[in-house]
């Protein structure tokens, strides 16, 4: 019985370790800056991207904001996911005239630190998905 019990007991602090060990330890210096930027936002996800930012998901009037920043603190964008349907026209025209899109699959609104306001989009081409930005005016990035 004892031996059960020390083995029950094992097995739920090595559960737990795995755990904790899974947890993101994001540097005070991103953190810090998020508040600052966003002081009415609480507990929002966070994850370290493909391209090394530390990436903060939460909500704010309804909708879903990623906003990301360097280890450091520096604040490098943030992302509003966009209805493709409230695209402005001349995003859309200017896509149908450079590439043979069979449709945009995704899109986002982003607001960067260098490029400024941009829209960034996925879209299918009968060969392959392609990855673009384009401003408000269709001008391409």
């Amino acid at each position: 019985m004892k031996i059960r019990v020390i083995l029950i007991l094992g097995w739920l602090m090595l559960a737990v370790g795995c755990i904790e060990s899974r947890q993101i330890k994001v540097p005070q210096s991103v953190v810090a800056t998020f508040v600052n930027k966003y002081p009415t936002q609480e507990n929002p996800q966070w994850i370290k991207d493909e391209n090394g930012l530390w990436e903060a998901q939460f909500e704010s009037k309804g909708e879903t904001l990623r906003a990301g920043f360097q280890q450091n603190g520096l604040w490098v964008e943030t992302e509003y996911s966009v209805n493709i349907d409230n695209l402005p026209a001349a995003v859309v025209n200017a896509v149908n005239q450079n590439h043979e899109t069979k449709k945009i699959v995704s899109a986002e609104l982003v607001h960067h630190y260098n490029k400024g306001i941009f829209y960034d989009l996925e879209i299918q081409t009968i060969d392959s998905t392609l990855k673009v930005e384009y401003r408000k005016n269709g001008m391409r990035l």
